[in-house]
């Protein structure tokens, strides 16, 4: 499931068990040095949920404007033939 994956990738960056595959810094390890207002540093859960709403918001937002433009081309003939 993809919750316990993400929650053994952000444990094993913790215990310097994994690396970023990345030339420099990437999401996670910006997450896992970030810190709130009071300087506290972000739970697991809050990284994880952070970390998740990237991944899906991306998804979703390409997969809608995707339909959105279809739909568009599809209800206006003279912008598709346009196109």
């Amino acid at each position: 499931d993809v919750n316990n994956f993400v929650d053994q990738i952000i444990t094993d960056r913790r215990q310097g068990q994994s690396e970023s595959l990345c030339a420099g810094t990437d999401l996670l390890d910006l997450l896992l040095s970030a810190v709130d207002t009071q300087g506290q540093p972000f739970t697991d859960q809050e990284i994880k949920d952070q970390a998740l709403t990237f991944v899906f918001a991306g998804h979703e937002t390409t997969s809608n404007l995707m339909v959105w433009v279809i739909y568009e081309l599809m209800t206006n003939p003279s912008v598709y033939r346009a196109c």
